[in-house]
Formats: structure tokens, C-alpha cells, sequence
């Protein structure tokens, strides 16, 4: 896992997988999650970065959303998720 610490990094496109951060700075970057491996943000400041994900994180986030928008019993659902992980 590459491990990036107490950096300040900006206005870069970042791949978020296989990644480690501690005490880091993130600033009006592009994180991108692809969901193919494991991340370690910790202790960081993330600011002005937009989120992008692809591949199997993307058809996970698509999957949640649907759930999400199915009505009250999908939101359960998600939350349940959230709430065992």
C-alpha cells in the first residue's frame, strides 16, 4: 500500500485505491474510488476535492442510490448497511 504522509497535496487527480494517507491535506483534488482495493484515510483534511468513483465502487454506489430511492423500505435497507459495516 503506497502511504502518504503529512503532505499537502492540491489540485491533483488522486486514485484512491491502494492508497494510505495519515495527516494529510487534500485540496480541490479528484479523488477517484475504484473499490478494487482497500484505502486508510486517517487524520486527514480533505477540502474542496470532488469524489468520483468507478468500476466496482461505482456499481455499488449506483446500487445503494437505488435502493435509497425505492421508498421507505429501501432506505432501511441502506441504513441497515451502514449501520453492520
Amino acid at each position: 500500500m503506497a502511504v502518504q504522509k503529512n503532505k499537502s497535496i492540491e489540485n491533483q487527480t488522486i486514485i484512491l485505491d491502494g492508497s494510505e494517507f495519515n495527516h494529510c491535506e487534500l485540496r480541490d483534488c479528484t479523488l477517484v474510488y475504484k473499490g478494487q482495493e482497500q484505502v486508510k484515510l486517517e487524520h486527514c483534511r480533505i477540502s474542496g476535492c470532488t469524489w468520483e468513483f468507478e468500476d466496482a465502487a461505482l456499481r455499488t454506489v449506483l446500487m445503494l442510490k437505488g435502493l435509497w430511492q425505492s421508498g421507505t423500505a429501501g432506505k432501511e435497507v441502506v441504513e441497515a448497511i451502514f449501520r453492520n459495516v
